[in-house]
């Protein structure tokens, strides 16, 4: 359930948010919470986490600019869905369409609905992760590369180097334990032993650290390691 895509549906019409929530029931990796539309969704937004939305289109709150402006300005950094009507036009946005707004034309086919979703989660999370921060580095892990901001100097990393930093980037400030990283990284491989991991460990301090000896960026703690961001 932890790993659950967390979807909110702004939906007025109860026979859609039956079929939905039915539907999504029988689906694994996905978890659909509903509200109703209102002409200020972005309070409901913020106080559920989710990864995507779905709105069921309204024309009576899309005709008002700044409700466009809103559905824009998320639809940048969050996938949103817009459930249409048949006769209805998608021409409510300006020519530059924010990156993950998508619609669907009702009856839509289920598989549809959540193909598109899946995709669209996807590609955010993958723009989110194309710059982090780390430090005074600008991480892309895409590109296996730290980028100090400071001195404008790029740092190339080892497939595994970039792994470990992705995995404790993740974990937000978390100590994750030794055993854990191990498995992440390398999986059940019982060869894989400790001192690798902090073969590794040394390598990436001797690339990031001012003083590798006493990090401050990739810190030990509680049997384990944990990033300070």
């Amino acid at each position: 359930m932890g790993d659950d895509k967390n979807i909110l549906a702004l939906i007025r019409d109860d026979t859609l948010v039956e079929l939905l929530n039915e539907q999504f029931q029988q689906v694994d990796g996905f978890a659909i919470s509903f509200s109703r539309p209102t002409a200020n969704p972005i309070k409901t937004i913020k106080d559920i986490g989710q990864n995507a939305i779905l709105f069921d289109f309204e024309s009576r709150f899309f005709d008002k600019i700044e409700y466009k402006k809103k559905i824009e300005e998320y639809s940048n950094f969050m996938p949103i869905m817009l459930l249409l009507n048949f006769d209805q036009s998608y021409n409510k946005f300006k020519k530059a369409e924010p990156k993950f707004l998508s619609y669907l034309r009702k009856p839509f086919k289920f598989t549809s609905l959540i193909n598109t979703l899946a995709e669209q989660i996807h590609m955010c999370q993958q723009a989110k992760e194309a710059n982090l921060t780390i430090g005074p580095f600008m991480f892309r892990p895409n590109e296996k590369l730290l980028v100090n901001r400071d001195q404008q100097k790029e740092i190339t990393l080892t497939d595994k180097e970039n792994a470990i930093l992705l995995y404790l980037y993740k974990a937000k400030r978390k100590v994750i334990t030794r055993e854990i990283l191990l498995q992440a990284i390398w999986g059940y491989n019982a060869r894989v032993a400790t001192h690798t991991l902090e073969t590794y460990i040394y390598r990436l301090r001797q690339k990031i650290e001012r003083n590798p000896s006493a990090a401050e960026i990739l810190i030990t703690a509680s049997g384990g390691y944990k990033l300070q961001r």
